[in-house]
């Protein structure tokens, strides 16, 4: 990870090997096309018709959402409602799951130049946001919690 604090009042995370490396060992397949967003519509929908993938493909899915995870946590919080549902399969993912997983990473190849920026405002005021949810799918039958504060600006 790489910190810049050489600009006043602001500081910029990027993770840009990190990107090459999980972007060089995807497979091809999902890097096909391109994506203006890291999920579509119907991202939280689940087709229990859908076929399971074998058993290489799902090792590479759950890696390769490890992955994101990690990067999205750090410098790309932009993709996180889209892993957030990619980890939910990671115990049985499917064909359409895969398809997810294409979307998010082309969208990461598309944007990976992205930087994340914090920086401070100058009216010195705390401003906070809660949100929880309780089993939003089938397949998530837990509660999500999150929060976020803020004294400025974060993109």
């Amino acid at each position: 990870m790489r910190i810049d604090l050489s600009q006043p009042g602001k500081v910029i995370f990027s993770m840009f090997d990190y990107i090459e490396r999980l972007l060089n060992n995807a497979p091809e397949e999902l890097l096909k096309g391109a994506a203006t967003s890291p999920a579509a519509k119907h991202q939280f929908q689940v087709n229990d018709k859908c076929p399971k993938l074998e058993s290489s493909s799902a090792v590479m899915y759950h890696h390769l959402t490890a992955q994101l995870l990690y990067l999205g946590k750090r410098t790309r919080p932009d993709l996180l409602l889209a892993i957030l549902f990619l980890c939910s399969r990671v115990q049985s993912p499917d064909e359409a799951d895969w398809k997810k997983l294409a979307r998010c990473i082309r969208f990461l190849r598309d944007t990976k130049d992205n930087l994340f920026t914090l920086e401070a405002g100058n009216n010195k005021v705390i401003q906070w946001w809660v949100d929880a949810s309780c089993a939003v799918h089938p397949n998530m039958r837990s509660h999500n919690t999150g929060a976020t504060m803020t004294m400025g600006r974060g993109y």
